[in-house]
């Protein structure tokens, strides 16, 4: 049996979240579905992929080094490694490991990617020197060791420049300079932070049209293109800080076919087999478009655009990754033959937003630029651009912008002037503060150098809210809001009448929502990739299956906090209600969530999680039971109104993480409580701060150091605290120790960070029991058939932070303000 090593992306951080998951899922699957074995090896603890036991057979948790990978590959004599779903970064590992002999000495190879192409993402020289060969335009690029080379870059071409480091130490360094002084001062900077004390110095676009394309190529030499994606913001704002749109918006005919032309002949000089992920910059003024980056792995826009389109990119990469070319590959009983073959076709638009977390951190520096400041995404899919952003907008409040847009009305007109010109985040609202404050479109296209034509379309947002204030509020009126996505709850406030008034007037005026499925032929052919969006139109395509039905409510977007592990935790849910028989349903927008595999979700709704959808949603598939995260008590409460027979669960592991700061050492301890046994599961340590005087949660192991006395110590006060009349679930009863003296701090849900850590140490579904405890149908022997790993080794588990990319210097860490996590096992 053929045998491939997948390779992890580590802990979450500000480029890569739960979207690489996603993508090792569904690609390990297409492994599994020809046979192969899959070893898979990471360091996130939020990983669910290394809880798969159906698609992964050797999940290995390990930092990923040189010599970790170098023992695996020892170890498991792979056929492939797989080193395309870890994200940029993984390419550097992959350069270093050959440097070792490795590849002489086993054979193996590398899926996707030749030695070539990965020695040419890694160095922009190299890709420029090949790229001028087949007569691709570039930006000028020279990597350097020394600042006198790095002058004669600025002498040559002047400001403004980008330096960039190469192979960096941790996080990606990227700046824009414009002057000698701040030149020297990032050289410096950038020199320190690359491992191979090499920096990229790179002709700047700023100002420029930024588009993306993703392209797929098999063995054979056939090439697809999969989508096009337009940033709305210019080059010189990060495009993960940016809207990206679905098909591209203001793209002339010629121009997206040069860039398809250039993109096919890059993919194929660099003869990668799988996916490509090109960027590009549009000059008009001298009719020129540049390959700004070639990306020949997964990442954010490759997720993004599997979910706008309908097209399953993963699972057919990872059946080309097996040998398979697009025109022999089989997707199965919901697509038609040669669906991987066919280029997607598209008749609604995505749009994926940036998520900011200003709120956690308010010092931080908002500014937009070359380096990345949002931490997750949202997803909007309408019928139009105006649709699909404000329904992408709602997951920062259900009344679309009543804040935000409140707060910038406040701006004098200096103010405005200088944030349109000079960005910060959620820059949508300053855009359309100056809409409602009479600045034409192609004013401010020449002030932020977005096109006009955004302007023109968000200037229908000012128009429609004009006329819900001062217009008597119509059928046709309402129509139109809701046509173009405005929620309830703001067609309500802008119009002066209550919720109840607008349900009625839409029931009266017969004005509902349907519901569209994602088809990559756009409804040309009988294929059903079981993703859904809504809209306001005639023909509903989603349908109440026969099954028992589960409606589960997703975490949303990534933020600070818990991030990833409340994806962890609702995506372990989602197997165990599908095991138990239900037919699971999922509302998110969120995506780059795991939960969004078709590998665990039966059906997947890909909308705002507010009260209006959810309820609406509800009605039409008539679930048997509906689990809430604890803290959308909104949600909650609507529910509890609803006229549907239904069982209403929250989901207690996914709440707002609380920040616990103790000067004593402090204890973890995890129990399972059916109600009237009480399960041990065992107990964390908690490791201090470095000069040893607080306990913050963020830094712990698994096991405790605790002694056989005083755990049964703490075990009794475990049981005695349970028999106050708690209800069935999963605990974690925090304790601080004064010699053998222990003093009970908090009892909560586990959360869902320790909850992964903990499935991880025990190699137990905790999970899956909590969600059979919530339906009545956890039994004793299920506990009693589990047997406590004979693994010795103690796991360390630490957060980790996004202060060094945000420049943030003192902040003091806490659980509120957590990225991500690792986890090691010690010896």
């Amino acid at each position: 049996m053929p045998s491939a090593l997948l390779v992890g992306s580590g802990p979450d951080n500000m480029y890569s979240g739960d979207e690489l998951d996603l993508t090792v899922l569904n690609i390990a699957s297409a492994f599994k579905a020809r046979q192969w074995e899959t070893i898979f090896v990471n360091n996130n603890p939020f990983s669910y992929s290394l809880d798969a036991q159906e698609y992964i057979d050797y999940p290995e948790i390990r930092p990923l080094t040189v010599d970790n990978l170098v023992a695996l590959i020892h170890q498991y004599q792979p056929d492939l490694i797989v080193p395309t779903i870890g994200g940029r970064w993984i390419f550097d590992l992959m350069e270093s490991l050959s440097e070792t002999g490795i590849f002489e000495e086993v054979n193996t190879k590398l899926a996707g990617v030749n030695w070539s192409a990965v020695q040419q993402t890694n160095n922009p020289s190299k890709l420029e020197r090949t790229l001028k060969q087949i007569d691709v335009p570039m930006k000028n690029v020279q990597v350097v060791d020394n600042y006198q080379d790095a002058y004669l870059m600025a002498e040559q071409y002047g400001f403004p420049l980008i330096v960039r480091s190469l192979s960096p130490r941790e996080h990606s360094f990227r700046h824009i300079v414009h002057d000698d002084q701040s030149f020297q001062e990032t050289f410096a900077e950038a020199l320190k932070a690359s491992r191979i004390r090499r920096v990229s110095i790179q002709q700047s676009l700023q100002g420029l049209k930024e588009i993306e394309t993703v392209v797929v190529r098999d063995q054979s030499g056939t090439l697809m293109q999969i989508a096009t994606v337009e940033n709305m913001d210019p080059i010189g704002i990060h495009a993960g800080d940016s809207f990206a749109v679905t098909p591209a918006q203001t793209l002339l005919d010629r121009e997206i076919q040069t860039i398809r032309k250039l993109a096919f002949k890059i993919t194929r000089r660099l003869r990668i087999v799988g996916v490509n992920h090109l960027q590009f910059a549009v000059d008009r003024a001298h009719n020129r478009i540049y390959v700004t980056k070639v990306s020949p792995y997964f990442d954010r826009i490759s997720s993004f655009v599997e979910l706008a389109t309908g097209y399953p990119l993963c699972e057919v990469v990872g059946l080309l990754y097996t040998g398979e070319r697009l025109r022999e590959i089989n997707l199965g009983e919901h697509y038609v033959p040669l669906t991987a073959l066919t280029e997607p076709l598209m008749d609604a638009t995505a749009v994926r937003i940036p998520v900011f977390p200003n709120s956690q951190l308010p010092t931080a520096d908002w500014r937009l630029g070359t380096q990345k400041r949002s931490i997750g995404s949202a997803i909007g899919i309408g019928r139009s651009l105006v649709e699909a952003v404000l329904k992408a907008l709602t997951y920062q409040e259900t009344d679309m912008g009543n804040q935000r847009l409140a707060m910038v009305q406040q701006l004098t007109d200096d103010q405005l002037d200088q944030l349109l010109i000079h960005p910060q985040n959620n820059r949508f609202y300053t855009l359309v503060e100056a809409l409602r404050r009479g600045y034409t479109s192609d004013e401010l296209a020449e002030l932020t150098q977005i096109d006009s034509y955004y302007f023109n379309q968000f200037q229908l947002i000012v128009r429609l809210e004009h006329q819900l204030k001062t217009q008597e509020l119509t059928a046709d009126l309402f129509r139109q809001a809701k046509y173009w996505g405005l929620p309830d709850v703001t067609i309500a406030r802008l119009s002066q009448k209550s919720l109840d008034e607008i349900s009625q007037f839409r029931s009266q005026a017969q004005i509902n929502r349907t519901f569209k499925e994602i088809d990559p032929a756009a409804g040309e052919f009988e294929q059903h990739s079981r993703t859904f969006y809504a809209t306001f139109e005639m023909e509903n395509e989603s349908e109440a299956g026969a099954a028992p039905r589960a409606l589960v409510i997703g975490p949303g977007p990534r933020g600070l906090g818990n991030g990833t592990a409340d994806d962890y935790v609702t995506a372990k849910m989602l197997k165990t209600l599908k095991e138990a028989g239900y037919e699971v349903i999922v509302i998110n927008d969120n995506p780059s969530s795991v939960t969004l595999s078709s590998k665990i979700a039966d059906k997947v709704y890909l909308e705002p999680r507010t009260s209006e959808l959810v309820n609406e949603v509800a009605y039409l598939e008539q679930p048997e039971v509906v689990f809430v995260p604890q803290l959308a008590h909104e949600i909650i409460d609507h529910l509890k109104q609803l006229d549907l027979n239904f069982t209403l669960l929250p989901i207690r592991m996914i709440d707002r993480p609380v920040r616990i700061l103790l000067s004593q050492p402090t204890y973890e301890a995890q129990v399972l409580f059916d109600g009237q046994v009480t399960y041990h599961l065992g107990v964390n340590q908690e490791l201090p701060t470095a000069d040893g005087s607080e306990y913050l949660g963020i830094d712990k192991i698994y096991p405790s150091d605790l002694t056989a006395d005083q755990h049964l110590k703490l075990n009794q006060l475990c049981d005695q605290e349970m028999g106050r009349n708690h209800r069935p679930g999963v605990y974690q009863l925090i304790f601080t120790k004064d010699h053998d003296q222990f003093q009970m701090i908090k009892v909560q849900p586990i959360p869902a960070a320790d909850i992964a850590m903990l499935a991880k140490a025990l190699k137990l579904d905790i999970v899956g029991l909590a969600t059979k405890l919530s339906l009545g149908k956890f039994e004793e022997a299920e506990f009693d058939q589990w047997q406590p790993s004979n693994d010795t080794r103690s796991l360390h588990y630490q957060d980790v932070f996004p202060f060094k990319s945000l420049h943030l210097h003192g902040q003091q860490p806490s659980k509120l303000t957590s990225m991500g996590a690792k986890v090691e096992y010690l010896n």
